[in-house]
């Protein structure tokens, strides 16, 4: 009947204005998933390589030990996200209000490989691993999510950082 066919008609204009929505809709959450996973996975890892040089404390090769953590797990395996550049540097903590801040002149920072970038500002042999002072010390892992679908393209990859402090085990007590 003439009817059937319109209603056919219009169902299929109808499926056809709504079928990119729900392709956007679903490859968005795919994105925003694997985004929200590459997050967890480089905060778990940079809490993982804080607590290597946290028990590696002023060991001649506490720095090399945390890279080494960030490139052996799963974030420097992935192509989910791509290591930028690893951090490691010396925290202050005002003892009058506990804020703690970053020692601008105590940052290394290194590649995935381990080399170094610029130079080596806060030598692990230099740090307080006494168990009345022992420093604090940060990690920021700093990466790119590239998007995995192609829906984005246009969009630039977002750069991201995962942070992570820790105070040195007491070696000296």
């Amino acid at each position: 009947t003439p009817t059937a066919g319109r209603r056919a008609g219009q169902a299929l204009v109808e499926f056809a204005l709504v079928l990119p929505v729900m392709i956007v809709l679903f490859v968005g959450s795919l994105e925003a998933s694997l985004l929200m996973f590459s997050r967890s996975s480089a905060e778990y890892v940079a809490g993982d390589a804080a607590r290597v040089a946290s028990q590696a404390g002023n060991a001649l090769n506490a720095d090399d030990l945390s890279v080494q953590t960030v490139r052996d797990s799963s974030l420097g395996h992935t192509r989910l996200a791509r290591v930028n550049e690893v951090d490691i540097y010396r925290l202050l903590q005002d003892p009058l209000t506990g804020a703690i801040t970053v020692d601008s002149a105590h940052v290394n920072q290194y590649r995935l490989d381990g080399s170094v970038i610029g130079s080596v500002n806060w030598p692990p042999a230099s740090r307080d691993v006494t168990s009345t002072s022992a420093d604090l010390l940060g990690i920021t892992i700093d990466y790119t999510f590239p998007w995995q679908t192609g829906l984005f393209g246009a969009i630039p990859s977002p750069r991201l950082r995962a942070i992570y402090y820790l105070r040195l085990e007491p070696q000296v007590y």
